[in-house]
């Protein structure tokens, strides 16, 4: 894998100016995190969807999720804290890989890498207090946050920027935003047109995230009908975010464990999967478990909507009736034992 390509100082100079305009502005003391606005990447022609943090004054920052998959995170990661998602096992990995954006937050010193220190240093900047260090991140599905690339901090900076336009008209006009709803009223875009910036109004996209298809040998499993073997017991299952972060090429991620196990608690198969290969890893992992055991359970019980997407079409086939629940204790014990053992993963660099 080649070398990755480094933020040029001016960028840097322009985001630390840009970041540090946004904070003396303090617009999180009359807006909220459901005040969502659109920027326009001037390079690519996508909107970053924006929202302010720092009502509660636990985090302060601006996030940008860009274009639908980032909108449609945002409200998943909504929805999934509202369900109070981050308190049940595994749940607050659960959050990372499904959130999209970017995001420029304000933070302890003791929380910044070194590199983000030693960059401060070099431009000369001086920063003092609780929350008051700018610290600059990219988020993405399955992946650790990480560092900007060039094309991430342009974007950044126009978005910090324009938040600031937004935030000086919701000083004066605080229902100018709203809240974004399902019925899917229409988003404030800042839009550059002609070299001047200018407020659009325009539907937002549909909510929906990206259907999740799995890749399938169809004539593998074929081979696992005409077999015909025998049925035992009870599995269960699911496809999960695990908190050990895996370093290989230039940004580390969380793999997916793919544990199945019989209703009786007994481990039967547990694979480590990256991001991005799941659709056609689980189906592969799973037919290899019916094969090397020479058998087929008697039913198949998932604990989220993704493994049932990966998973029906093969118990359809085989005929072993397959269904998501709420609960499944035994799943949950073995995952947070394997929290437990790994130790809790920080935010790392």
């Amino acid at each position: 894998m080649g070398k990755e390509e480094s933020v040029s100082l001016q960028e840097w100079e322009d985001l630390f100016d840009a970041a540090i305009a946004f904070k003396q502005l303090k617009c999180w003391e009359w807006m909220y995190d459901s005040d969502v606005f659109g920027v326009q990447n001037p390079e690519t022609g996508e909107i970053g969807y924006c929202c302010v943090m720092g009502q509660l004054g636990e985090v302060l920052a601006l996030n940008v999720y860009p274009g639908s998959s980032g909108l449609a995170s945002y409200r998943h990661m909504h929805e999934l804290a509202r369900q109070g998602a981050s308190e049940s096992a595994l749940g607050h990995h659960a959050l990372l890989n499904t959130q999209r954006c970017l995001m420029a937050s304000y933070e302890d010193r003791s929380e910044l890498h070194e590199k983000d220190l030693g960059r401060i240093r070099s431009l000369g900047l001086k920063f003092r207090g609780r929350k008051a260090w700018p610290m600059f991140q990219s988020y993405r599905p399955g992946y650790l946050p990480w560092f900007l690339t060039p094309s991430e901090a342009r974007f950044l900076i126009v978005a910090l920027q324009q938040a600031i336009q937004v935030a000086e008209q919701t000083r004066v006009n605080p229902s100018l935003l709203g809240e974004l709803k399902k019925e899917h009223k229409k988003v404030l875009v800042r839009k550059l047109e002609a070299g001047i910036w200018k407020d659009v109004w325009e539907y937002p996209p549909e909510d929906e995230m990206p259907p999740i298809v799995p890749i399938i040998n169809d004539l593998r499993l074929a081979q696992l009908k005409k077999a015909n073997f025998a049925r035992k017991g009870t599995w269960t299952t699911d496809c999960i975010a695990l908190p050990m972060p895996i370093r290989e090429g230039t940004r580390p991620y969380f793999p997916f464990g793919f544990p199945v196990l019989s209703r009786e608690g007994i481990l039967l198969s547990m694979e480590l999967l990256k991001p991005g290969e799941i659709e056609s890893a689980v189906p592969h992992t799973f037919m290899n478990l019916l094969e090397n055991m020479k058998c087929l359970p008697q039913s198949l019980l998932v604990g989220s909507e993704q493994a049932l997407a990966l998973l029906e079409p093969i118990a359809r086939q085989l005929n072993v009736p397959i269904q998501r629940v709420e609960s499944l204790p035994e799943l949950e014990g073995f995952l947070q034992g394997m929290e437990e053992f790994l130790g809790s993963s920080k935010t790392l660099h």
